[in-house]
């Protein structure tokens, strides 16, 4: 059966889930599932919500978007107690913490950051790869992704165009030479980051594109051509 309460957190549903866009998106290692197990867990991080699917995964997180559907498939039991319901096949036993809030709905677009600028959301893959195919020196856990912590990533890496893609999948970095566009697809570029679930991080095969004029002019001096910056000497 379904645990309906355990310490402050409270069943608040079952939720249909997807590969393509979870609805929580921090993933936790159980090595025996249970409810309390997760919840546990869940809070040890200081999540506000917890969920269990296919009868032994665990997830956590801060925010939900709106539009998920409830589901009837919570009906798998728990790895680690067959009397308890772990969510089931693509549908989350969702948590929620009393004591921490948390955010439902899309994440509101960030126009700027500092000299950062959102150019545009468009596609992630083009005809020869990723549109930016690198990351930041130091790659950004999954679960604590933002718009701030991905552009001073590229920055800090030498890159002019910092990109968010699913909310959570991956900081994206490069050199992307475009003006800036419409956002054609601003409606679907509303997946909450996973750091902070106030903030749009990009969509589902979407990636907001984010370009900063100062590291392109530094990178500029620092290497023309063949020729690069040794330093200043007396």
């Amino acid at each position: 059966t379904t645990l309906p309460a355990y310490k402050t957190w409270t069943s608040i549903g079952c939720l249909r889930d997807s590969v393509q866009g979870r609805v929580l998106h921090h993933l936790v290692t159980l090595p025996d599932a249970t409810v309390e197990a997760c919840l546990d867990a869940c809070i040890v991080n200081n999540y506000a919500l917890a969920g269990l699917e296919f009868g032994h995964e665990c997830y956590c997180g801060n925010s939900i978007l709106y539009d998920y559907p409830q589901s009837p498939e919570c009906i798998l039991p728990c790895a680690g107690n067959s009397a308890e319901i772990c969510g089931g096949p693509e549908s989350l036993s969702l948590y929620q913490n009393a004591g921490i809030p948390f955010t439902v709905g899309n994440g509101s677009v960030v126009q700027s950051y500092g000299l950062w600028q959102l150019w545009e959301c468009i596609e992630c893959v083009v005809q020869n790869g990723r549109l930016l195919p690198h990351g930041p020196k130091v790659p950004i856990p999954s679960d604590q992704m933002t718009v701030e912590r991905c552009a001073d990533g590229c920055a800090a890496a030498g890159w002019t165009t910092a990109g968010l893609e699913r909310g959570w999948v991956r900081c994206w970095c490069g050199d992307y030479s475009a003006t800036p566009g419409v956002l054609d697809h601003f409606n679907s570029c509303n997946l909450p980051c996973t750091g902070d679930g106030r903030e749009a991080c990009g969509g589902s095969g979407l990636m907001f594109i984010y370009s900063n004029p100062v590291v392109a002019l530094q990178s500029y001096l620092l290497f023309f051509g063949n020729w690069s910056l040794q330093g200043c000497f007396v």
